[in-house]
């Protein structure tokens, strides 16, 4: 994994969970999310969107900052980094491991600890 490779898969993250969120679409967040954390937010998504077709156009977007990444040396596949974070919702710190299976695959959030 080349080390630029997780500040960008980062920021896909975040810009396509905003607007999965704000548009209630679990179709996007599936495009950032995978296992337990996709599973979550398609529940979460789906469930809201029941509720607000429209969408949820007043939704503040989540920011993350204090970002350190922690990327291991792997060899084969799947791949996984950490990224730990603070967040504009609460005082803890979230931590999201993102993974792929493949060099042609996007990195996606597979699991979520707040801490």
């Amino acid at each position: 994994m080349d080390k630029a490779e997780a500040p960008e898969a980062l920021k896909r993250f975040l810009d396509t969970y905003n607007k999965a969120y704000r548009e209630l679409d679990p179709s996007l967040a599936n495009q950032v999310e995978t296992g337990p954390l996709g599973a979550i937010s398609t529940a979460d998504l789906t469930a809201q969107h029941a509720g607000s077709p429209g969408g949820n156009p007043s939704y503040s977007p989540l920011k993350l900052s204090d970002v350190t990444y922690l990327i291991p040396k792997q060899v084969g596949w799947p791949k996984f980094f950490v990224a730990d974070t603070d967040s504009n919702r609460d005082a803890n710190r979230w931590l999201f491991v993102f993974t792929r299976n493949g060099a042609d695959e996007p990195w996606k959030a597979a699991y979520l600890s707040i801490l």
